[in-house]
């Protein structure tokens, strides 16, 4: 019995986990890049799900040396935030450095 209850909240940690990449979080970034990223293609807003979801923005990841697009989705946000504040990439003094999006109250 304990058995089968851990091995279905394993699943469920694997299965959000999975989620959570495929939304494009765990695109790597370098520290610095010396080329900004390209215009970001126009997006389309699908319906809202519900009324207590937020839509983020699509961004430019960076990984193997290129810019890549994830699609923006709507997000129920955490308790206690209602705003995202999109990710974005900021030119330095050293290059282009990326600032990942968040949510604020």
């Amino acid at each position: 019995m304990h058995s089968r209850t851990y091995s279905a909240a394993l699943a469920a940690l694997i299965l959000s986990g999975s989620a959570y990449v495929a939304a494009g979080c765990a695109t790597g970034h370098p520290e610095y890049v010396q080329a900004g990223p390209p215009m970001p293609p126009s997006e389309v807003v699908i319906v809202q799900p519900g009324p207590e979801y937020v839509w983020v923005p699509g961004y430019y990841g960076y990984s193997n040396g290129n810019y890549v697009w994830v699609q923006g989705q709507w997000h129920v946000p955490p308790s206690g935030y209602h705003t995202w504040h999109p990710a974005q990439w900021v030119h330095e003094d050293r290059g282009w450095h990326y600032h990942p999006g968040r949510w604020v109250p």
